[in-house]
């Protein structure tokens, strides 16, 4: 038996769970709704690329829990976004921006659920298996991870 069975079995005989959004939660690009495009999640990847490079070749002396580094990689994400990104949506963008920062700051997809104080609890089973405790009781979210590879860098 997987791992992903026996959490299955194990999760239907001992905890009931709610399926649910999240209230609170801002509609981002995690939540259930599709994809914007392939060509939306392959300017993401050039993107994302990009600011890594720039950032590594340029940043060396910051330090990761410097607020300066922080900025800086907000405005290397904002520049990179509005020269690659110019073909998409100004609405679109700033989610992009979003997006972007997210990943390469923080935790990508689970930083709206951080940012909720009725949250108690974030577990995460898998890309598309994300689930929250609040007020004791268990929620499966909309939220999702790319692949296993995005689960393995946050």
């Amino acid at each position: 038996m997987s791992l992903m069975e026996s959490l299955e079995r194990q999760k239907k005989t001992t905890m009931p769970v709610q399926h649910a959004s999240v209230p609170g939660r801002s509609a981002e690009r995690y939540t259930s709704a599709p994809p914007v495009s392939e060509e939306y999640d392959e300017l993401k990847q050039q993107i994302h690329t990009e600011v890594i490079d720039l950032v590594n070749r340029e940043s060396g002396n910051l330090h990761n829990d410097d607020p300066q580094k922080k900025e800086y990689i907000r405005s290397v994400i904002e520049s990179v976004t509005n020269l690659r990104g110019s073909s998409i949506p100004r609405s679109e963008r700033s989610k992009l921006i979003t997006e972007l920062y997210n990943d390469i700051v923080g935790l990508g997809p689970l930083e709206s659920l951080l940012e909720n104080p009725e949250i108690s609890e974030i577990m995460v089973n898998g890309p598309n298996q994300i689930f929250v405790e609040k007020k004791g009781t268990l929620y499966k979210t909309d939220t999702f991870f790319a692949d296993d590879a995005q689960v393995l860098s946050a």
